[in-house]
């Protein structure tokens, strides 16, 4: 996803949603530059194909709500 909007910026990411509603967007981008993939996929558990699969329906969706929780 990440790769996507950077070829095309605001095309993936609501931007102006980000600047006005979140903090810290930045440093968060940079750290997914310099995640590895062979960590991400190590330390989650999910193959790089059904994270690409979850990006494409995200990336193609109108809209979409995500929660987390510890």
């Amino acid at each position: 996803m990440l790769a996507a909007e950077e070829l095309a910026p605001g095309s993936v990411f609501q931007l102006d949603f980000i600047k006005q509603y979140t903090s810290g967007y930045e440093s968060f981008i940079e750290e997914l530059r310099l995640a590895s993939w062979d960590v991400i996929l190590e330390q989650s558990g999910v193959s790089r194909a059904n994270i690409k699969a979850a990006a494409d329906i995200i990336m193609n969706a109108k809209r979409m709500i995500a929660c987390f929780a510890m």
